[in-house]
Protein backbone atom coordinates (compact mmCIF):
# COMPACT_ATOMS: atom_id res chain seq x y z
CA UNK A 1 0.00 0.00 0.00
CA UNK A 2 1.27 3.30 -1.01
CA UNK A 3 1.20 6.19 1.63
CA UNK A 4 -0.21 9.35 1.02
CA UNK A 5 3.12 10.95 0.61
CA UNK A 6 4.29 8.77 -1.72
CA UNK A 7 0.70 9.13 -3.44
CA UNK A 8 1.42 13.79 -3.75
CA UNK A 9 4.75 13.31 -4.45
CA UNK A 10 3.48 11.04 -7.21
CA UNK A 11 0.94 13.82 -8.63
CA UNK A 12 3.49 16.44 -8.42
CA UNK A 13 5.61 14.27 -11.13
CA UNK A 14 2.81 15.29 -13.78
CA UNK A 15 4.30 18.51 -14.91
CA UNK A 16 8.12 17.63 -14.10
CA UNK A 17 10.65 15.48 -15.48
CA UNK A 18 8.32 12.22 -15.88
CA UNK A 19 6.99 14.54 -19.12
CA UNK A 20 9.99 15.73 -20.26
CA UNK A 21 11.44 12.31 -19.95
CA UNK A 22 8.40 11.15 -22.23
CA UNK A 23 8.56 13.82 -24.71
CA UNK A 24 12.43 12.94 -24.92
CA UNK A 25 11.43 9.01 -25.74
CA UNK A 26 8.19 9.78 -28.15
CA UNK A 27 11.43 12.23 -29.74
CA UNK A 28 13.72 9.57 -30.15
CA UNK A 29 10.93 6.98 -32.09
CA UNK A 30 10.49 9.82 -34.55
CA UNK A 31 14.24 9.64 -35.45
CA UNK A 32 14.41 6.01 -35.45
CA UNK A 33 15.20 4.35 -38.49
CA UNK A 34 12.14 2.66 -40.05
CA UNK A 35 12.36 4.05 -43.51
CA UNK A 36 13.35 1.73 -46.48
CA UNK A 37 17.37 1.21 -46.42
CA UNK A 38 18.96 2.67 -49.78
CA UNK A 39 21.03 -0.18 -51.27
CA UNK A 40 24.35 1.09 -53.17
CA UNK A 41 26.17 -1.20 -55.75
CA UNK A 42 29.84 -1.47 -54.40
CA UNK A 43 33.16 -0.78 -56.68
CA UNK A 44 34.55 -3.33 -58.84
CA UNK A 45 38.19 -4.28 -59.72
CA UNK A 46 39.40 -6.62 -62.23
CA UNK A 47 42.07 -9.22 -61.12
CA UNK A 48 44.83 -6.98 -61.29
CA UNK A 49 42.98 -4.63 -58.86
CA UNK A 50 41.93 -1.75 -61.17
CA UNK A 51 38.73 -0.27 -60.64
CA UNK A 52 36.31 -1.53 -63.66
CA UNK A 53 33.93 0.97 -65.50
CA UNK A 54 30.39 -0.63 -64.07
CA UNK A 55 28.00 1.74 -62.30
CA UNK A 56 25.43 -0.41 -61.38
CA UNK A 57 23.54 -4.02 -62.30
CA UNK A 58 20.45 -5.75 -62.28
CA UNK A 59 20.61 -8.18 -60.13
CA UNK A 60 22.91 -6.12 -58.02
CA UNK A 61 26.29 -7.05 -57.03
CA UNK A 62 26.41 -9.66 -54.08
CA UNK A 63 22.85 -9.57 -54.22
CA UNK A 64 20.90 -11.92 -52.46
CA UNK A 65 17.60 -12.90 -54.21
CA UNK A 66 14.22 -14.99 -53.69
CA UNK A 67 13.74 -15.97 -57.02
CA UNK A 68 15.60 -16.58 -60.19
CA UNK A 69 16.16 -13.15 -62.51
CA UNK A 70 14.99 -12.75 -65.44
CA UNK A 71 17.42 -10.15 -67.13
CA UNK A 72 20.52 -9.19 -66.83
CA UNK A 73 21.39 -5.58 -67.31
CA UNK A 74 24.54 -3.54 -67.00
CA UNK A 75 25.26 0.24 -66.76
CA UNK A 76 29.07 1.53 -67.26
CA UNK A 77 30.20 4.75 -66.49
CA UNK A 78 30.58 5.85 -69.93
CA UNK A 79 28.80 5.65 -73.48
CA UNK A 80 30.26 2.78 -75.55
CA UNK A 81 31.96 3.97 -78.57
CA UNK A 82 30.01 4.85 -81.54
CA UNK A 83 30.05 2.40 -83.51
CA UNK A 84 29.64 -0.38 -81.07
CA UNK A 85 26.99 -2.72 -81.12
CA UNK A 86 25.73 -4.62 -78.61
CA UNK A 87 26.98 -7.60 -79.92
CA UNK A 88 30.18 -6.21 -79.39
CA UNK A 89 29.58 -6.35 -75.64
CA UNK A 90 30.24 -9.87 -74.04
CA UNK A 91 27.85 -10.83 -71.33
CA UNK A 92 27.99 -14.45 -69.29
CA UNK A 93 25.70 -15.64 -66.70
CA UNK A 94 26.15 -18.94 -64.72
CA UNK A 95 25.13 -20.40 -61.27
CA UNK A 96 26.28 -23.71 -59.34
CA UNK A 97 28.60 -23.69 -62.66
CA UNK A 98 25.88 -24.09 -65.09
CA UNK A 99 25.76 -21.41 -67.89
CA UNK A 100 22.24 -19.86 -68.47
CA UNK A 101 21.08 -18.51 -72.08
CA UNK A 102 21.01 -15.09 -72.71
CA UNK A 103 18.56 -13.56 -75.06
CA UNK A 104 19.68 -10.71 -77.63
CA UNK A 105 21.78 -8.17 -76.10
CA UNK A 106 20.24 -4.02 -76.65
CA UNK A 107 21.80 -0.89 -75.94
CA UNK A 108 19.86 1.12 -73.69
CA UNK A 109 19.20 4.89 -74.97
CA UNK A 110 21.81 6.22 -73.21
CA UNK A 111 24.85 4.65 -74.91
CA UNK A 112 25.80 3.27 -71.69
CA UNK A 113 23.84 0.35 -70.97
CA UNK A 114 23.29 -3.35 -72.21
CA UNK A 115 20.86 -5.60 -71.58
CA UNK A 116 19.71 -9.13 -72.55
CA UNK A 117 16.83 -11.20 -71.27
CA UNK A 118 18.20 -14.40 -69.70
CA UNK A 119 16.13 -17.49 -71.03
CA UNK A 120 16.71 -19.86 -68.97
CA UNK A 121 15.27 -20.51 -65.09
CA UNK A 122 18.33 -19.96 -63.05
CA UNK A 123 18.99 -22.94 -60.19
CA UNK A 124 19.47 -21.99 -56.30
CA UNK A 125 22.97 -21.02 -55.26
CA UNK A 126 26.01 -18.65 -55.93
CA UNK A 127 25.60 -17.15 -59.10
CA UNK A 128 28.62 -15.28 -61.53
CA UNK A 129 28.13 -12.67 -63.92
CA UNK A 130 31.46 -11.78 -66.09
CA UNK A 131 31.43 -9.18 -69.16
CA UNK A 132 33.84 -7.73 -71.66
CA UNK A 133 33.60 -4.33 -73.38
CA UNK A 134 35.20 -3.82 -77.22
CA UNK A 135 37.80 -1.97 -75.69
CA UNK A 136 38.71 -5.05 -74.11
CA UNK A 137 38.22 -3.91 -70.32
CA UNK A 138 36.64 -7.38 -68.23
CA UNK A 139 35.07 -7.84 -65.07
CA UNK A 140 33.10 -9.90 -63.07
CA UNK A 141 30.98 -10.27 -60.01
CA UNK A 142 28.25 -12.52 -58.12
CA UNK A 143 24.71 -12.78 -56.93
CA UNK A 144 22.98 -15.27 -55.19
CA UNK A 145 19.46 -16.61 -55.78
CA UNK A 146 17.78 -18.42 -52.32
CA UNK A 147 16.58 -22.01 -53.07
CA UNK A 148 16.11 -24.66 -55.76
CA UNK A 149 14.40 -23.57 -58.79
CA UNK A 150 14.19 -26.54 -61.45
CA UNK A 151 10.69 -26.08 -62.66
CA UNK A 152 9.76 -23.75 -66.20
CA UNK A 153 8.13 -20.73 -64.20
CA UNK A 154 9.78 -18.80 -61.77
CA UNK A 155 8.28 -19.35 -57.92
CA UNK A 156 6.97 -16.48 -56.03
CA UNK A 157 6.72 -14.07 -59.99
CA UNK A 158 4.14 -13.78 -62.41
CA UNK A 159 3.87 -16.80 -65.23
CA UNK A 160 5.80 -15.79 -68.38
CA UNK A 161 2.62 -17.26 -70.51
CA UNK A 162 2.73 -15.01 -74.10
CA UNK A 163 -0.38 -12.60 -73.62
CA UNK A 164 -2.99 -12.60 -76.29
CA UNK A 165 -1.77 -11.23 -79.67
CA UNK A 166 -4.78 -10.32 -82.12
CA UNK A 167 -5.03 -7.67 -85.33
CA UNK A 168 -7.06 -4.80 -84.89
CA UNK A 169 -9.86 -3.27 -87.50
CA UNK A 170 -7.48 -0.50 -88.12
CA UNK A 171 -4.54 -2.65 -89.29
CA UNK A 172 -2.65 -2.61 -85.59
CA UNK A 173 -2.18 -5.04 -83.04
CA UNK A 174 -3.93 -5.70 -79.55
CA UNK A 175 -2.25 -7.41 -76.88
CA UNK A 176 -4.49 -8.43 -73.54
CA UNK A 177 -1.88 -8.97 -70.65
CA UNK A 178 -1.99 -11.86 -69.02
CA UNK A 179 -3.74 -12.00 -65.73
CA UNK A 180 -0.94 -13.57 -64.27
CA UNK A 181 1.29 -10.61 -65.09
CA UNK A 182 -0.43 -8.66 -62.10
CA UNK A 183 2.09 -7.99 -60.00
CA UNK A 184 2.47 -5.78 -56.33
CA UNK A 185 6.38 -5.76 -55.73
CA UNK A 186 5.36 -4.50 -52.28
CA UNK A 187 2.32 -5.94 -50.98
CA UNK A 188 -0.07 -4.41 -48.25
CA UNK A 189 -0.46 -7.55 -46.12
CA UNK A 190 -4.44 -7.60 -45.33
CA UNK A 191 -7.01 -10.34 -45.18
CA UNK A 192 -10.06 -10.96 -42.52
CA UNK A 193 -8.21 -12.53 -39.35
CA UNK A 194 -5.04 -9.55 -39.91
CA UNK A 195 -7.86 -7.13 -39.71
CA UNK A 196 -9.23 -8.01 -36.63
CA UNK A 197 -5.78 -9.40 -35.29
CA UNK A 198 -4.99 -5.33 -35.83
CA UNK A 199 -8.19 -4.09 -34.66
CA UNK A 200 -8.39 -5.98 -31.06
CA UNK A 201 -4.37 -5.80 -31.12
CA UNK A 202 -4.88 -1.59 -30.72
CA UNK A 203 -7.54 -1.81 -28.46
CA UNK A 204 -5.73 -4.16 -26.05
CA UNK A 205 -2.41 -1.80 -26.35
CA UNK A 206 -4.32 1.17 -26.01
CA UNK A 207 -6.07 0.27 -23.10
CA UNK A 208 -2.79 -0.77 -21.71
CA UNK A 209 -1.22 2.78 -22.43
CA UNK A 210 -4.16 4.65 -20.82
CA UNK A 211 -4.31 2.87 -17.82
CA UNK A 212 -0.38 2.92 -17.07
CA UNK A 213 -0.46 6.74 -17.69
CA UNK A 214 -3.60 7.45 -15.70
CA UNK A 215 -2.00 5.25 -12.43
CA UNK A 216 1.69 6.82 -13.45
CA UNK A 217 0.65 10.73 -13.70
CA UNK A 218 -2.69 10.67 -11.76
CA UNK A 219 -4.13 7.93 -9.86
CA UNK A 220 -1.45 6.24 -7.82
CA UNK A 221 -3.76 4.29 -5.81
CA UNK A 222 -4.86 2.35 -8.87
CA UNK A 223 -2.69 -0.50 -8.30
CA UNK A 224 -4.15 -1.15 -4.95
CA UNK A 225 -7.98 -1.82 -6.75
CA UNK A 226 -7.91 -5.80 -7.76
CA UNK A 227 -10.57 -4.08 -10.55
CA UNK A 228 -8.52 -1.79 -12.50
CA UNK A 229 -5.75 -4.43 -12.11
CA UNK A 230 -8.01 -7.26 -13.63
CA UNK A 231 -8.81 -4.55 -16.77
CA UNK A 232 -5.12 -3.87 -17.13
CA UNK A 233 -4.40 -8.09 -17.43
CA UNK A 234 -7.35 -8.19 -19.84
CA UNK A 235 -5.80 -5.64 -21.88
CA UNK A 236 -2.91 -6.63 -21.73
CA UNK A 237 -3.51 -10.36 -23.11
CA UNK A 238 -5.92 -8.80 -25.48
CA UNK A 239 -2.96 -6.75 -26.77
CA UNK A 240 -0.68 -9.73 -26.93
CA UNK A 241 -2.91 -12.03 -28.57
CA UNK A 242 -3.48 -9.31 -31.47
CA UNK A 243 0.29 -8.65 -32.01
CA UNK A 244 1.15 -12.19 -32.46
CA UNK A 245 -1.19 -12.94 -34.89
CA UNK A 246 -0.18 -9.76 -36.67
CA UNK A 247 3.12 -11.40 -36.34
CA UNK A 248 1.98 -14.88 -37.75
CA UNK A 249 0.16 -13.29 -40.73
CA UNK A 250 2.22 -10.47 -41.59
CA UNK A 251 5.05 -12.96 -41.55
CA UNK A 252 3.12 -15.84 -43.91
CA UNK A 253 1.84 -12.81 -46.45
CA UNK A 254 5.34 -11.25 -46.84
CA UNK A 255 7.35 -14.11 -47.12
CA UNK A 256 4.75 -16.24 -49.24
CA UNK A 257 5.16 -19.30 -46.67
CA UNK A 258 2.48 -21.43 -45.95
CA UNK A 259 0.48 -19.96 -43.01
CA UNK A 260 1.68 -23.50 -40.82
CA UNK A 261 5.48 -22.67 -41.77
CA UNK A 262 4.53 -19.01 -40.68
CA UNK A 263 3.99 -20.05 -37.46
CA UNK A 264 7.41 -20.49 -36.53
CA UNK A 265 9.24 -17.77 -34.64
CA UNK A 266 11.92 -18.29 -36.27
CA UNK A 267 10.25 -17.44 -39.44
CA UNK A 268 9.46 -14.08 -38.42
CA UNK A 269 12.91 -12.84 -37.58
CA UNK A 270 12.54 -12.01 -41.73
CA UNK A 271 10.55 -9.06 -41.30
CA UNK A 272 12.84 -7.46 -40.08
CA UNK A 273 14.21 -7.38 -43.97
CA UNK A 274 10.79 -5.36 -45.02
CA UNK A 275 10.06 -2.24 -43.94
CA UNK A 276 6.14 -3.31 -43.30
CA UNK A 277 6.98 -5.98 -41.03
CA UNK A 278 9.52 -4.07 -39.50
CA UNK A 279 7.39 -1.96 -37.43
CA UNK A 280 5.13 -5.28 -36.55
CA UNK A 281 8.15 -7.19 -35.22
CA UNK A 282 9.00 -4.35 -33.14
CA UNK A 283 5.30 -4.18 -31.84
CA UNK A 284 5.31 -7.71 -30.72
CA UNK A 285 8.96 -7.60 -28.85
CA UNK A 286 8.06 -4.70 -26.87
CA UNK A 287 4.35 -6.12 -26.13
CA UNK A 288 5.98 -8.94 -25.31
CA UNK A 289 8.23 -6.53 -22.91
CA UNK A 290 5.47 -4.90 -21.28
CA UNK A 291 4.71 -7.86 -19.19
CA UNK A 292 7.86 -6.61 -16.84
CA UNK A 293 5.24 -3.99 -15.94
CA UNK A 294 1.87 -5.75 -15.89
CA UNK A 295 3.01 -8.58 -13.86
CA UNK A 296 4.06 -6.01 -11.40
CA UNK A 297 1.94 -2.53 -11.61
CA UNK A 298 3.84 -0.75 -9.26
CA UNK A 299 6.61 0.02 -10.79
CA UNK A 300 4.75 2.55 -12.66
CA UNK A 301 4.24 4.77 -9.42
CA UNK A 302 7.68 4.05 -8.28
CA UNK A 303 10.17 6.52 -9.16
CA UNK A 304 12.72 4.50 -10.34
CA UNK A 305 11.10 2.96 -12.49
CA UNK A 306 7.73 4.87 -13.30
CA UNK A 307 9.70 6.08 -17.02
CA UNK A 308 10.76 2.95 -18.05
CA UNK A 309 7.19 1.80 -17.30
CA UNK A 310 5.94 4.64 -19.50
CA UNK A 311 8.01 4.59 -22.20
CA UNK A 312 7.32 0.28 -23.23
CA UNK A 313 3.75 1.19 -24.28
CA UNK A 314 4.37 4.54 -25.66
CA UNK A 315 6.89 2.95 -27.68
CA UNK A 316 4.82 0.16 -28.74
CA UNK A 317 1.90 3.01 -29.86
CA UNK A 318 4.69 4.95 -31.27
CA UNK A 319 5.45 1.82 -33.92
CA UNK A 320 2.19 2.36 -35.43
CA UNK A 321 3.15 5.49 -37.28
CA UNK A 322 6.10 3.75 -39.12
CA UNK A 323 3.37 1.05 -40.62
CA UNK A 324 3.37 3.15 -44.26
CA UNK A 325 6.25 2.86 -46.81
CA UNK A 326 6.93 4.94 -49.50
CA UNK A 327 5.12 8.00 -48.55
CA UNK A 328 5.89 11.80 -50.22
CA UNK A 329 7.06 14.20 -47.40
CA UNK A 330 8.19 10.87 -44.91
CA UNK A 331 10.31 13.79 -43.23
CA UNK A 332 6.39 15.31 -41.91
CA UNK A 333 4.40 11.72 -42.39
CA UNK A 334 6.45 9.92 -40.24
CA UNK A 335 6.48 12.46 -37.19
CA UNK A 336 2.94 13.59 -37.76
CA UNK A 337 1.79 9.55 -37.61
CA UNK A 338 4.12 8.83 -34.56
CA UNK A 339 2.14 11.80 -32.10
CA UNK A 340 -1.23 11.05 -33.93
CA UNK A 341 -0.68 7.50 -32.59
CA UNK A 342 0.83 8.22 -28.96
CA UNK A 343 -2.08 11.12 -28.77
CA UNK A 344 -4.73 8.94 -29.73
CA UNK A 345 -4.36 5.74 -27.62
CA UNK A 346 -3.97 8.27 -24.28
CA UNK A 347 -7.11 9.77 -24.94
CA UNK A 348 -9.11 6.60 -25.79
CA UNK A 349 -6.99 4.56 -23.38
CA UNK A 350 -7.33 7.33 -20.29
CA UNK A 351 -10.64 7.05 -21.25
CA UNK A 352 -11.50 3.52 -21.61
CA UNK A 353 -9.93 2.97 -18.23
CA UNK A 354 -11.96 5.45 -16.52
CA UNK A 355 -15.27 4.22 -17.92
CA UNK A 356 -14.64 0.86 -16.89
CA UNK A 357 -13.43 0.88 -13.84
CA UNK A 358 -12.80 4.63 -12.25
CA UNK A 359 -16.91 5.33 -12.59
CA UNK A 360 -18.14 2.01 -11.90
CA UNK A 361 -17.70 1.74 -7.99
CA UNK A 362 -18.65 5.02 -6.97
CA UNK A 363 -16.44 5.86 -3.42
CA UNK A 364 -13.30 7.40 -2.09
CA UNK A 365 -11.51 10.93 -2.94
CA UNK A 366 -8.89 9.54 -4.50
CA UNK A 367 -11.55 7.99 -7.58
CA UNK A 368 -12.28 12.43 -7.70
CA UNK A 369 -8.45 12.81 -8.16
CA UNK A 370 -8.75 10.11 -10.92
CA UNK A 371 -11.28 11.41 -12.91
CA UNK A 372 -9.85 15.04 -12.47
CA UNK A 373 -6.81 13.15 -14.13
CA UNK A 374 -8.40 11.96 -16.41
CA UNK A 375 -9.70 15.54 -18.04
CA UNK A 376 -6.54 16.95 -17.71
CA UNK A 377 -5.25 13.84 -19.76
CA UNK A 378 -8.11 14.22 -22.26
CA UNK A 379 -8.24 17.30 -23.27
CA UNK A 380 -4.40 18.05 -24.85
CA UNK A 381 -4.45 14.02 -25.76
CA UNK A 382 -7.42 14.90 -28.16
CA UNK A 383 -6.11 18.21 -29.13
CA UNK A 384 -3.25 16.68 -30.69
CA UNK A 385 -5.07 13.76 -32.00
CA UNK A 386 -7.37 15.88 -34.39
CA UNK A 387 -4.95 18.43 -35.24
CA UNK A 388 -2.36 15.62 -36.44
CA UNK A 389 -5.16 13.41 -38.01
CA UNK A 390 -6.13 16.50 -39.69
CA UNK A 391 -2.67 16.97 -40.92
CA UNK A 392 -1.91 13.12 -41.61
CA UNK A 393 -4.94 12.96 -43.69
CA UNK A 394 -3.83 15.83 -45.93
CA UNK A 395 -0.18 14.25 -46.38
CA UNK A 396 -1.70 10.80 -47.28
CA UNK A 397 -4.87 11.78 -48.96
CA UNK A 398 -3.16 13.80 -51.79
CA UNK A 399 -6.33 15.21 -53.21
CA UNK A 400 -7.50 11.54 -53.60
CA UNK A 401 -10.02 11.98 -50.93
CA UNK A 402 -13.18 10.23 -52.75
CA UNK A 403 -11.44 8.68 -55.79
CA UNK A 404 -9.02 6.02 -53.22
CA UNK A 405 -10.32 3.48 -50.97
CA UNK A 406 -8.13 4.83 -48.41
CA UNK A 407 -9.50 8.48 -48.64
CA UNK A 408 -12.80 7.13 -48.24
CA UNK A 409 -11.87 5.26 -44.76
CA UNK A 410 -10.46 8.75 -44.04
CA UNK A 411 -13.51 10.68 -44.19
CA UNK A 412 -15.58 7.78 -42.17
CA UNK A 413 -12.91 8.23 -39.46
CA UNK A 414 -13.04 11.89 -39.60
CA UNK A 415 -16.90 11.92 -38.75
CA UNK A 416 -16.32 9.84 -36.13
CA UNK A 417 -13.32 11.81 -34.68
CA UNK A 418 -15.80 14.80 -34.66
CA UNK A 419 -18.13 13.06 -32.74
CA UNK A 420 -16.22 11.68 -30.18
CA UNK A 421 -15.03 15.06 -29.64
CA UNK A 422 -18.11 16.87 -29.64
CA UNK A 423 -19.32 14.17 -26.64
CA UNK A 424 -15.97 14.43 -24.83
CA UNK A 425 -16.06 18.25 -24.40
CA UNK A 426 -20.15 18.45 -23.78
CA UNK A 427 -19.58 15.81 -21.29
CA UNK A 428 -15.95 17.51 -19.75
CA UNK A 429 -17.38 21.18 -19.31
CA UNK A 430 -20.63 19.47 -17.81
CA UNK A 431 -18.80 17.93 -14.84
CA UNK A 432 -15.88 19.86 -14.63
CA UNK A 433 -17.18 22.53 -11.75
CA UNK A 434 -18.57 19.83 -10.18
CA UNK A 435 -15.66 17.54 -10.18
CA UNK A 436 -13.91 21.04 -8.57
CA UNK A 437 -15.76 21.31 -5.75
CA UNK A 438 -16.44 17.40 -4.85
CA UNK A 439 -14.48 15.46 -1.95
CA UNK A 440 -15.99 11.86 -2.99
CA UNK A 441 -17.26 10.30 -5.92
CA UNK A 442 -20.92 9.86 -5.37
CA UNK A 443 -23.10 7.80 -7.52
CA UNK A 444 -25.66 10.73 -8.48
CA UNK A 445 -22.44 12.04 -10.07
CA UNK A 446 -20.92 8.92 -11.49
CA UNK A 447 -23.35 7.33 -13.09
CA UNK A 448 -24.69 9.82 -15.88
CA UNK A 449 -21.11 10.45 -16.00
CA UNK A 450 -20.43 6.61 -17.30
CA UNK A 451 -22.89 7.03 -19.54
CA UNK A 452 -21.46 9.69 -21.29
CA UNK A 453 -18.42 8.34 -21.47
CA UNK A 454 -19.51 4.74 -22.57
CA UNK A 455 -20.77 6.56 -25.14
CA UNK A 456 -17.80 8.39 -26.58
CA UNK A 457 -15.97 5.37 -25.71
CA UNK A 458 -18.07 3.05 -28.27
CA UNK A 459 -17.85 5.68 -30.98
CA UNK A 460 -14.12 5.27 -30.11
CA UNK A 461 -13.93 1.71 -30.63
CA UNK A 462 -15.71 2.11 -34.01
CA UNK A 463 -12.52 4.70 -34.64
CA UNK A 464 -10.01 2.06 -33.96
CA UNK A 465 -11.61 -0.34 -36.17
CA UNK A 466 -11.91 1.97 -39.11
CA UNK A 467 -7.94 2.55 -38.36
CA UNK A 468 -7.50 -1.19 -38.90
CA UNK A 469 -9.05 -1.47 -41.94
CA UNK A 470 -7.18 0.98 -43.71
CA UNK A 471 -4.06 -0.37 -43.01
CA UNK A 472 -4.57 -2.47 -45.64
CA UNK A 473 -5.49 0.30 -48.49
CA UNK A 474 -2.82 2.14 -50.17
CA UNK A 475 -3.18 6.07 -49.56
CA UNK A 476 -2.72 8.02 -53.00
CA UNK A 477 0.75 10.02 -51.45
CA UNK A 478 2.86 6.59 -51.17
CA UNK A 479 4.74 6.35 -53.74
CA UNK A 480 4.50 3.49 -56.13
CA UNK A 481 7.27 0.60 -55.54
CA UNK A 482 10.72 0.61 -57.86
CA UNK A 483 10.39 -2.19 -60.13
CA UNK A 484 12.67 -4.80 -59.88
CA UNK A 485 14.02 -3.97 -63.64
CA UNK A 486 16.10 -1.02 -64.39
CA UNK A 487 13.39 0.85 -67.16
CA UNK A 488 14.84 3.00 -69.65
CA UNK A 489 11.98 5.13 -69.56
CA UNK A 490 10.21 5.73 -66.33
CA UNK A 491 7.30 8.28 -65.84
CA UNK A 492 4.53 9.27 -63.76
CA UNK A 493 0.80 10.44 -65.55
CA UNK A 494 -1.44 12.34 -63.38
CA UNK A 495 -5.14 13.56 -64.08
CA UNK A 496 -8.09 14.50 -62.24
CA UNK A 497 -8.63 11.56 -59.92
CA UNK A 498 -6.16 9.50 -62.13
CA UNK A 499 -2.34 9.11 -61.99
CA UNK A 500 -0.41 6.27 -63.01
CA UNK A 501 3.28 5.64 -63.33
CA UNK A 502 4.32 3.78 -67.31
CA UNK A 503 8.06 2.28 -67.37
CA UNK A 504 9.66 0.46 -70.70
CA UNK A 505 12.59 -0.53 -71.79
CA UNK A 506 14.63 -0.96 -73.43
CA UNK A 507 13.42 1.69 -76.35
CA UNK A 508 15.54 0.22 -78.88
CA UNK A 509 13.07 -0.74 -81.78
CA UNK A 510 12.78 -4.77 -81.56
CA UNK A 511 11.49 -6.66 -78.42
CA UNK A 512 10.13 -4.39 -75.00
CA UNK A 513 9.42 -5.15 -72.00
CA UNK A 514 6.50 -2.36 -70.21
CA UNK A 515 5.09 -1.62 -66.97
CA UNK A 516 1.89 -0.06 -65.79
CA UNK A 517 1.24 0.72 -62.74
CA UNK A 518 -2.29 2.61 -61.58
CA UNK A 519 -2.12 4.79 -58.27
CA UNK A 520 -5.55 6.19 -58.32
CA UNK A 521 -8.17 5.46 -57.72
CA UNK A 522 -8.17 2.39 -56.29
CA UNK A 523 -10.90 0.58 -59.18
CA UNK A 524 -10.50 0.49 -62.41
CA UNK A 525 -12.18 -1.26 -65.48
CA UNK A 526 -11.69 -0.89 -68.95
CA UNK A 527 -7.50 0.00 -68.74
CA UNK A 528 -6.07 0.47 -71.77
CA UNK A 529 -2.83 1.80 -73.48
CA UNK A 530 -2.75 2.91 -77.21
CA UNK A 531 0.57 3.26 -78.92
CA UNK A 532 1.05 4.90 -82.42
CA UNK A 533 3.97 6.16 -84.18
CA UNK A 534 4.00 9.50 -85.25
CA UNK A 535 6.84 9.78 -87.72
CA UNK A 536 5.29 6.90 -89.58
CA UNK A 537 1.33 6.99 -89.69
CA UNK A 538 0.97 4.42 -91.81
CA UNK A 539 2.79 2.08 -89.96
CA UNK A 540 0.56 -0.22 -87.82
CA UNK A 541 0.21 0.84 -84.11
CA UNK A 542 -0.17 -1.09 -80.59
CA UNK A 543 -3.41 -1.70 -78.39
CA UNK A 544 -2.55 -2.97 -74.49
CA UNK A 545 -5.49 -4.21 -72.83
CA UNK A 546 -4.57 -4.10 -69.11
CA UNK A 547 -6.74 -6.66 -66.85
CA UNK A 548 -5.94 -4.44 -63.69
CA UNK A 549 -9.56 -3.86 -61.79
CA UNK A 550 -7.53 -2.14 -58.49
CA UNK A 551 -4.43 0.09 -57.99
CA UNK A 552 -1.31 -2.14 -58.64
CA UNK A 553 0.50 -3.26 -61.43
CA UNK A 554 0.93 -5.35 -64.63
CA UNK A 555 3.76 -6.41 -66.71
CA UNK A 556 4.90 -7.36 -70.41
CA UNK A 557 8.67 -8.99 -69.78
CA UNK A 558 11.14 -8.92 -73.00
CA UNK A 559 10.54 -12.53 -73.52
CA UNK A 560 6.68 -12.51 -74.37
CA UNK A 561 6.78 -11.36 -77.71
CA UNK A 562 5.88 -7.57 -77.53
CA UNK A 563 7.90 -5.35 -80.49
CA UNK A 564 8.06 -1.62 -81.55
CA UNK A 565 10.42 -2.25 -84.47
CA UNK A 566 9.89 1.26 -86.13
CA UNK A 567 12.45 3.84 -84.35
CA UNK A 568 11.32 7.56 -83.44
CA UNK A 569 8.95 9.04 -81.96
CA UNK A 570 5.56 7.08 -80.36
CA UNK A 571 2.43 8.72 -78.86
CA UNK A 572 1.04 6.80 -75.88
CA UNK A 573 -2.26 7.67 -74.31
CA UNK A 574 -4.09 5.95 -71.50
CA UNK A 575 -7.67 5.21 -71.30
CA UNK A 576 -10.05 3.90 -68.28
CA UNK A 577 -13.03 3.78 -66.49
CA UNK A 578 -13.75 4.80 -62.63
CA UNK A 579 -15.90 4.28 -60.11
CA UNK A 580 -18.12 7.52 -61.57
CA UNK A 581 -17.43 6.83 -65.27
CA UNK A 582 -14.42 7.58 -67.98
CA UNK A 583 -11.33 8.92 -66.44
CA UNK A 584 -9.37 11.59 -68.15
CA UNK A 585 -7.30 10.32 -70.85
CA UNK A 586 -3.25 10.05 -70.13
CA UNK A 587 -0.89 11.11 -72.64
CA UNK A 588 3.14 11.19 -73.46
CA UNK A 589 5.49 9.66 -76.18
CA UNK A 590 8.17 8.25 -76.05
CA UNK A 591 11.98 7.61 -78.52
CA UNK A 592 13.01 4.36 -79.45
CA UNK A 593 16.28 4.46 -81.01
CA UNK A 594 17.05 3.09 -84.14
CA UNK A 595 19.86 0.26 -83.08
CA UNK A 596 21.48 0.77 -86.63
CA UNK A 597 21.94 4.78 -85.98
CA UNK A 598 24.56 6.75 -85.23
Amino acid sequence: MLSPTSTRAARRLIPGALLRGVLIMVLTVIGAAWTPGVSTVSAQTDPTGEATPLESSTPAINAVLDAPPTQLQLTFTEPFDAEATAEDIGMAVSCGGTPLGLGPRAIGPDGRTVLAPITQIAPGGACAVSWRLPDGQVGTFEFTVRGNFTSTTTPGSPVTAPPIITPTAGGGTTIVIDPADVVNEVPVPGGVLLALARWFGVLGLVAVLGTIVLISLAWPEGVDYPDAMRFLRNAYFLALVGALVSVWQTTAQLSGRTTASALSPVSWAELLDDPVGRPVFARFVLVVALAWVVVRPVRAVEPATQLASLGLPVLAVATYGFSRTGLDGAAVVYPTAVVHAVAMAVWLGSLAVTARVVLARPGEEDLVYAVRGYAKLATPAMVFAVVSGLVLSQQLVDGALWSSRHGRWIVLKVLLVGAMTYLGLVARRRWRRRLEQAEVLDRRMAIPMRRALSMELLIGVLVLGVTAGMAASRPAAVQPPTPAVQYAFDTTLRGEGFQVRLSMTPLVAGPQALRIEVVQPSEVDSLRITMQPTEVPTAPGWEIDVPLQTDGAAVLRLAQGWRLDVPGVWSVEITARGPTGLLPTLSTSVVVADPLAD
